[in-house]
């Protein structure tokens, strides 16, 4: 994803907006520890393989994003040279128009004059002043011929300056340098010096001449003679591609050794799982066995336990019972409450024995003052018995007493 937003940008700015990498390589570390930490040292070979594919794709990510920057600039710079180039180019194709047009001016006026002065001698050139013969016989310099070869090379100049901009090998871009605009500069330079060199030419003619060769001059330092020129930045520019496909390679090698490591590493990984599940099924049969067999002991145990505590708690409450119910029938036959039960126990049930104990003897004294009040009750009763029959007595007596009286 990174890789293909830096080919894709077409400026700096968008270049310096591409994510950056401190985040995959955080993603990448966590992963990583992740793999290790699973692994447990078993694996170091295949980590080691991942670590170099890394490794070697962050140098390459790396420079191809120095890559992408060089690009990017020499191509803003390309395309500055080339809108100097056309802008030079217009200049010269301004000024040749210039030249052309007062030239044929100049040869207008020429002519007029001419025949200006055929119409004084009555149409007779051998009447003609010789210096006028002289000049119509000798080789004219031909400026409006010349302007428009000038023009024509600077259009074609443009036009191989566009060439040079697009070309895609070095060989094509030193054949169009050499083969073509040298030659194109060396046969525009060469009319115009045939200008401002001949005597014919006039001085502002010249003056033309010399200012268009000087644009031509420096339209050639444009081109291929300075070092920003555009042919030296397209061969850095075919240099930088040439960089950015190696880089590029160098990327794809390395993510495949990443995606072989990756896989060696699931590989390996999916089978210490599946040892581990086998090991883990095992040692789970084992402790389902082991589970069982301790099951089966703890029930046998809490069964011995159980039958002996069972043994324990039911024999003293069956002594006590026994106990209890010799006693009832010991109180219910002779009456003894004197009767105590005896376990020799201090847990709960000779607790138990003993409150019994205690409740027997209060049972007992208690029937013991009701036989004391009873004894006390029958003593008073004989005695009130005693007086009752002496008391009657008594009556009796005095009664025969009376009778007697009475009879007298």
């Amino acid at each position: 994803m990174r890789h293909a937003q830096l080919l894709a940008v077409d400026t700096p700015e968008a270049l310096a907006q591409v994510a950056g990498t401190a985040s995959l390589v955080s993603e990448f570390e966590a992963a990583r520890k992740l793999l290790a930490g699973y692994d447990g040292g078993g694996n170091d070979a295949l980590l080691r393989d991942l670590d170099e594919g890394y490794r070697v794709l962050t140098t390459a990510d790396a420079s191809l994003a120095s890559i992408r920057h060089r690009l990017l600039e020499l191509d803003q710079a390309l395309d500055n040279q080339i809108a100097a180039m056309e802008r030079l180019s217009g200049q010269v194709l301004t000024s040749a128009e210039n030249m052309a047009g007062r030239a044929t001016l100049e040869r207008v006026r020429e002519r007029r004059e001419l025949r200006s002065q055929l119409a004084l001698v009555g149409d007779d050139p051998a009447r003609l002043p010789p210096e006028v013969i002289a000049r119509l016989m000798e080789g004219r310099l031909d400026v409006p011929r010349i302007s428009g070869e000038v023009q024509t090379v600077v259009v074609l100049l443009a036009d191989l300056g566009r060439q040079l901009q697009l070309a895609d090998s070095a060989d094509l871009l030193v054949s169009i340098r050499y083969n073509e605009i040298v030659q194109e500069i060396n046969r525009v330079r060469q009319a115009l010096a045939s200008i401002y060199n001949s005597n014919e030419a006039t001085s502002q003619q010249a003056d033309l001449a010399r200012e268009l060769d000087t644009v031509i001059e420096n339209l050639a330092g444009i081109m291929v003679s300075r070092e920003d020129s555009v042919y030296h930045l397209r061969e850095q520019y075919l240099a930088e591609q040439k960089a950015q496909q190696n880089v590029l390679a160098d990327v794809v090698l390395a993510m495949g050794q990443m995606r072989d490591a990756l896989r060696a590493v699931e590989t390996y990984s999916m089978a210490e799982a599946d040892r581990a599940v086998r090991e883990a099924q095992a040692v789970a049969s084992a402790g389902r066995v082991t589970l069982i067999a301790v099951t089966l002991v703890v029930i046998a145990v809490l069964g011995v336990f159980g039958f002996r505590t069972m043994q324990r708690v039911i024999k003293p409450l069956a002594e006590m019972r026994d106990q209890m119910k010799a006693i009832s029938d010991e109180a219910s036959q002779a009456g003894d409450l004197s009767v105590r039960i005896h376990t020799g126990r201090n847990d709960e049930i000779g607790q138990t024995a003993e409150a019994f104990n205690s409740m027997m003897a209060t049972f007992q004294e208690t029937i013991r003052a009701i036989v004391q009040a009873a004894e006390e009750l029958s003593g008073a009763s004989s005695r009130l018995q005693d007086l009752s029959k002496s008391s009657r007595s008594v009556s009796d007596s005095q009664q025969n007493e009376a009778e007697q009286v009475a009879a007298a």
